[in-house]
């Protein structure tokens, strides 16, 4: 079992996915391995009520969790920003998304997609994901606090 949380990035996802199964990655990612299945809670980002719980299926899945909103802050003229830049403009990301979360088999995947789902937002996002992978499943809470998820999970 693996168990996965940590500061960001694909680099990290990738160099998490061929450690040991036991060691931390950061928060919002996790790959889990073995014979049965794997519960995980998701957090709703803007309310106290999680998502849901997800359950990872029996083998190997990973899943990635991305968010603007803990990782946020307010410049001096009081517009709120977050880590995640779009690198078509060079500016934090302004979809409509706040928070997305990816299970796919790969780790590294998992981590790309949340963010782009981030980068992308809830409409255009889910679809690009279909192009890149079918199989990988999605939840995504839009700003407005809208929980939207691929129809696998629904």
């Amino acid at each position: 079992m693996e168990r996965a949380a940590g500061r960001g990035g694909a680099a990290r996802g990738r160099a998490g996915a061929v450690r040991d199964d036991r060691r931390r990655r950061g928060p919002g990612r996790l790959a889990a391995g073995g014979g049965r299945p794997w519960r995980i809670g998701v957090e709703h980002p803007l309310r106290e009520r999680p998502v849901g719980t997800l359950e990872l299926p029996a083998g190997t899945a990973a899943v990635a969790t991305s968010s603007v909103v803990r990782r946020s802050w307010r410049d001096r003229a009081g517009t709120v920003l977050h880590h995640i830049v779009d690198p078509r403009t060079g500016e934090p990301a302004a979809s409509d998304c706040a928070q997305a979360t990816v299970i796919t088999a790969d780790l590294a995947a998992a981590e790309v997609y949340a963010t782009c789902l981030i980068l992308l937002g809830t409409r255009e996002g889910p679809d690009w994901l279909a192009g890149q992978d079918p199989d990988a499943r999605w939840i995504t809470v839009g700003r407005d606090g809208r929980v939207r998820s691929s129809a696998a999970l629904s």
